[in-house]
Parts: C-alpha cells; sequence; structure tokens
C-alpha cells in the first residue's frame, strides 16, 4: 500500500488512533496529493539532499526549485517574489510539523521515519 493511499481507505480509523505523529503523516500525504509542487520538492530536492547527507535546506535551494519548474511550466517563472517567498514559507512548515525539519528557523534536514500505522 502507498503512503498517499490511506487517504482512500479504511486505514484512517486506524492510524488516527496511533496519535500526533501518525495524524502529521497523514496530513503530509494530503498535502502531498494536493499539491503536486510539494511532492515534486520532496522528490527532486529533499530526497536527494538526505542522500547527499546535506545539512539543511535554503532558499537558494527553493529558488533553485522554481527555476527548474518554470522550465516545466512557464507561468511559475511569472509569480511575484511574494508568492514564490510565501510558498517557500508554507512547505518549510509543513516539513517542519511533520518533522521532515528540525524547524522553520534551523530548516536543519531530519531523517523522515514512517509511523509503523502510517506504514501498513
Amino acid at each position: 500500500m502507498l503512503f498517499t493511499d490511506l487517504l482512500n481507505d479504511g486505514c484512517i480509523a486506524g492510524a488516527a488512533q496511533a496519535g500526533v505523529i501518525a495524524d502529521h503523516q497523514l496530513l503530509l500525504a494530503g498535502a502531498i496529493r494536493h499539491s503536486s509542487l510539494l511532492g515534486e520538492f520532496l522528490r527532486t530536492v529533499y530526497g536527494p539532499a538526505l542522500q547527499r547527507l546535506d545539512a539543511q535546506l535554503t532558499p537558494v535551494v527553493w529558488e533553485s526549485f522554481l527555476t527548474d519548474c518554470a522550465q516545466q511550466d512557464t507561468a511559475v517563472g511569472q509569480w511575484a517574489v511574494s508568492t514564490r517567498t510565501k510558498l517557500y514559507q508554507v512547505v518549510m512548515r509543513i516539513l517542519a510539523e511533520t518533522k521532515y525539519l528540525a524547524s522553520t528557523r534551523q530548516p536543519l534536514l531530519t531523517p523522515p521515519m514512517l509511523h509503523p500505522v502510517v506504514k501498513q
């Protein structure tokens, strides 16, 4: 079963009783399903950064990611600086609340560990 499939079947009830960590992981799965930008960021930036043992994510990495996205969708290149900044803040907050980052102020990478209930 895929992590994001939990939102489509009866596993939510069991995971919801597992506690806050499982709840946050389910919410992350929902956010990834809702936002292809978040999913793509995790797949192309966060995952490889963990593999390279990078210490943290920076706004420079985010801007580089958006530049790559703009090559696939020209609308991304037309986003205002305030929009790009706000999206960075939101993504960092999501990752911090799900313990993928140490905090929003210190975006140190923390290896994700799926809750056993969510893994099922």
